[in-house]
């Protein structure tokens, strides 16, 4: 795909070096250990950054043909966030992200799914409608390392039907992903 911009690094310190990721997060879903409040709002913080630069990316790859409404909030209260003991006040809000054609018409949402998700580093869920009111679902998944920044993301885009099939989120990619969904 020449010439389209990458979401994703493909590089192997951030994004190939996946048995360091997968010990990472699963050091961090450990049940027995103490859980620290301010690493897990660390991390919470930098998922809300890092999934609102996709969303940037998403809506700026896509532009005017489509409507955007980041509106919904999402707060995670996953199994950290309540061992860490934060309130909900404390839990930052990640938007969610509506893709809609101009009249209004829902074409994708796309939804944080979860942020300790062993081998990754969170997940968000893509739901894309059809014409004939077929959807297809994907997950959007960072390979980056734990609080390595939203500037060393890297997102790669699975077809919940091939789960095994990751392809760095591209521009290319993201435009026949919504728009080839008919």
């Amino acid at each position: 795909m020449l010439g389209s911009k990458v979401m994703a690094t493909n590089s192997p310190e951030v994004a190939g070096d996946d048995t360091a990721l997968v010990r990472a997060t699963m050091a961090e879903a450990r049940f027995d250990g103490s859980v620290d409040a301010k690493h897990v709002l660390e991390r919470l913080k930098d998922w809300r950054d890092r999934t609102h630069k996709l969303y940037e990316f998403i809506q700026k790859t896509l532009g005017t043909e489509f409507t955007y409404d980041r509106t919904g909030k999402h707060q995670s209260f996953e199994e950290p966030v309540q061992r860490a003991g934060l309130s909900k006040d404390e839990v930052p809000a990640l938007d969610i992200l509506r893709i809609e054609r101009p009249q209004g018409t829902l074409r994708a949402l796309v939804m944080p799914g979860g942020l300790w998700v062993i081998g990754v580093n969170a997940r968000l869920d893509l739901r894309v409608l059809g014409s004939t009111n077929r959807q297809k679902y994907y997950f959007l998944v960072d390979k980056s390392q734990p609080l390595s920044g939203a500037e060393n993301a890297a997102w790669y885009i699975v077809d919940r039907s091939n789960r095994l099939e990751h392809r760095a989120l591209t521009e290319d990619v993201l435009r026949f992903v919504i728009e080839a969904s008919n």
